[in-house]
Order: structure tokens, then C-alpha cells, then sequence
């Protein structure tokens, strides 16, 4: 075997069949969490006092739901934690993997300090409170220039639990697959994807925006990706 294998490009007939098979996977998700979805949308409404079909005179009213929720959150999340890194067998004592941990305690401090790791946290546990959905994920981004690795980064991450889904399970180890979904404009889909992405559809429209007005709507259309 040759130590450089040729890479061969798939071809369009099997670019359509992966194609077919996530969109299937994508839409079977979303069916199934379609009356939660509901549900989960009408607990955000009334937290922010949009109660739809409920008339209450104004002045009238007192959110309770937003009181306690307001009251619950500080119970699950009040100040960020204390990274404590340190030799998991204490009996034996080695310099080299105390020295190691306290490097990587100190990072991590730095790191949560830099990137605002409570106002990530903030958010996930509004969304575990309401929704009932928390996600959070951890973003490693590394500058490359050429083949020298400079500048590299972690950063957190808050998901809105309308853009996530996941594949069927009954339980956590069950489910095989994650979708993340992107709202990005043409310039970062093409920044991202290269010049392919210039022939993206730009299929949403933010709320409120008067698609009659074309010049409004087509500044703010994005491209609807879904990262698995």
C-alpha cells in the first residue's frame, strides 16, 4: 500500500443519498419533540409576560412564574466554581505531576476568568429551569498559519434549546448522533465552507422583519446550517 492513499471526492449519487439520510434524521428529530417544542415555547411566553390568549388587565398581574424562577436560579448556580486539580494517589507523592496540576488548575482559571464563564452558565440554567433543556458546549479554536500552531483557545459555549436536537435513544448512551443548528449570513458560510456556500439558500428572516421591504429583509436573511 502506498503511503499517500488518493483521496477520491464522492460522487453527486452519493452526496444526495447522505444528503436525503440527514434530512430525514433531522426532520424525524424535530417530529418527535414537536409537542414538547410547544409546550416548552408557551413556559418562555408567559416567564416573559407573553401570555397570548390569557386577558389580564394591565397592572392587575404579578408573574409568578418569573418570581420564582428568578428566585430558583441563584439556588442552582451562584458563583463560579474553584477549579481543584491535584495527584489523584496522595501516598505518592511525585513533584513533576504536582507541578503538571497546578499548571492545568491555573489554565482553566484563566480561562473561565477570560471567556465569561458565568454568563454562559447563566443562560444554560435559564434554559434548564424553563424549557427544561440545558446545553453547553466547550469550543477548542487554534490559530494555524502555515504549519506552525500559534494562538490556541477554549471557549464556552451557551445552546439555545431551539437549536438543538438529537438522535432517538432511551437513554444517553443510546443516542448516536447530535445536531447544532447555525444561522449564518452568506459571508461566514462562504468564509467557512468556501466558495460552494455562495450558492446557499438564505431561507430565514428574523422575526418582525417586513419581508415586502427587500432591501430590510435581504441585509438580515441567513442560511439555516446544521452542524451534526
Amino acid at each position: 500500500m502506498d503511503d499517500e492513499q488518493q483521496y477520491d471526492a464522492p460522487d453527486e449519487k452519493s452526496v444526495q443519498s447522505l444528503l436525503r439520510y440527514w434530512r430525514t434524521e433531522i426532520n424525524l428529530a424535530r417530529k418527535r419533540e414537536e409537542s414538547w417544542r410547544k409546550d416548552a415555547m408557551k413556559v418562555v411566553d408567559l416567564y416573559r409576560g407573553e401570555a397570548g390568549d390569557d386577558k389580564v388587565e394591565p397592572g392587575n398581574s404579578f408573574n409568578i412564574l418569573y418570581s420564582n424562577t428568578e428566585t430558583l436560579k441563584p439556588s442552582l448556580y451562584a458563583r463560579t466554581p474553584t477549579p481543584d486539580i491535584r495527584q489523584r494517589w496522595s501516598d505518592q507523592p511525585m513533584p513533576v505531576v504536582k507541578d503538571a496540576a497546578r499548571v492545568l488548575e491555573r489554565a482553566i482559571t484563566y480561562t473561565m476568568d477570560v471567556y465569561d464563564f458565568d454568563a454562559v452558565m447563566n443562560g444554560v440554567v435559564s434554559d434548564y429551569v424553563l424549557p427544561g433543556r440545558a446545553v453547553m458546549r466547550l469550543r477548542y479554536e487554534p490559530e494555524i498559519e502555515g504549519e506552525t500552531l500559534g494562538y490556541q483557545k477554549v471557549c464556552f459555549e451557551a445552546v439555545n434549546w431551539q437549536d438543538y436536537i438529537h438522535g432517538p435513544g432511551r437513554t444517553r448512551d443510546e443516542v448516536e448522533w447530535e445536531g447544532f443548528r447555525h444561522r449564518l449570513t452568506q459571508e461566514q458560510a462562504v468564509d467557512m465552507f468556501g466558495d460552494a456556500a455562495r450558492n446557499l439558500k438564505l431561507d430565514y428572516v428574523p422575526e418582525g422583519i417586513d419581508e415586502k421591504k427587500t432591501d430590510q429583509a435581504d441585509a438580515l436573511k441567513r442560511a439555516t446550517i446544521w452542524e451534526i
